[in-house]
């Protein structure tokens, strides 16, 4: 760990506002540095105190359904200061550079700089592209159930070593995240601790980040960019867009539609995962002529 990473840090921090951060980013620099100190010992010596397994999971509403049905609330993983600055130092000092570096130009979420409004200026641009030449086109939207609690720690960590991360720095998240104690902040008052194992926690400082770089490599796996299977805008080959865990692909016609539906299932089925049947949509563009064709053939 460098200073100048446990400065980046405590700026983040800082900048974020939080109350949970204040007692160090008010402290003076005199119990900083001695933080600094204490943090670059542990990160040498590979070892971390017990209570950094400690995470609080806050219930979040979708918006949508029952309240009290927990499938329409999201959990974000919460731990204290210590823990996170830590992490912070290992995600910053040898991970985030190269998962963000080597993902592809079609996964922009957890992307510094970029916002979901980027694909859909793609994707607007690619209907009218084909609405000016009398195409038609079938636009998938696919949706990960319960993604964050799904996903599996050997994808995040293999995943990481592909990209080349630093090998210390996988190791150092990987042991601050191998024994999570979960306890769950409820509307009644707080649950007893429980050991859930190795988790890619929603809400942690690598999460994220790891997260995207996952489903990255697997689309990157079973898609190529300008293939028969896949869209044009002229000479931009395209491929599956994401964002985090949401997918969206543009297809020619219903049976290129097809095709990239088995390669996400197959995708799914190696990381271990499912789609939510129910938030998954197919939309058929084009002329009348050409929407009814595709209903048809669908029936």
């Amino acid at each position: 760990a460098e200073k100048d990473t446990f400065d980046k840090v405590l700026a983040k921090f800082k900048s974020s506002r939080k109350r949970n951060y204040d007692f160090i980013v008010k402290a003076d620099e005199s119990f900083q540095e001695k933080v600094f100190q204490l943090c670059k010992n542990m990160m040498e010596k590979e070892m971390f105190p017990k209570e950094f397994r400690n995470t609080t999971l806050h219930m979040i509403y979708k918006g949508k359904g029952k309240r009290e049905d927990l499938t329409k609330n999201r959990f974000i993983h919460s731990k204290s200061w210590f823990p996170r600055l830590v992490e912070g130092l290992v995600v910053e000092g040898g991970l985030k550079e190269p998962l963000v570096e080597k993902s592809s130009i079609f996964q922009i979420g957890g992307q510094p700089g970029h916002r979901s409004e980027e694909l859909l200026f793609v994707m607007k641009s690619v209907i009218a592209r084909q609405r000016s030449q009398g195409k038609e086109m079938v636009i998938q939207c696919y949706d990960i159930s319960k993604y964050f609690d799904k996903e599996m720690m050997q994808d995040a960590i293999l995943t990481c070593k592909e990209r080349g991360a630093d090998p210390k720095a996988v190791r150092l998240w990987y042991k601050l995240n191998e024994k999570t104690e979960i306890c769950v902040k409820t509307g009644v008052g707080m649950t007893e601790y429980t050991n859930v194992g190795a988790v890619v926690g929603q809400g942690t400082m690598g999460g994220a980040l790891v997260s995207q770089a996952v489903l990255d490599e697997g689309a990157q796996k079973h898609f190529v960019p300008g293939n028969e299977d896949e869209l044009k805008y002229g000479s931009v080959p395209l491929a599956p867009c994401l964002f985090q865990d949401d997918i969206i692909h543009g297809a020619k016609d219903l049976n290129k539609a097809r095709v990239a539906s088995n390669k996400v299932a197959t995708m799914m089925a190696e990381k271990n995962l499912k789609l939510n049947e129910d938030k998954c949509v197919v939309i058929a563009m084009g002329t009348k002529k050409q929407r009814e064709k595709v209903n048809v053939e669908l029936e």
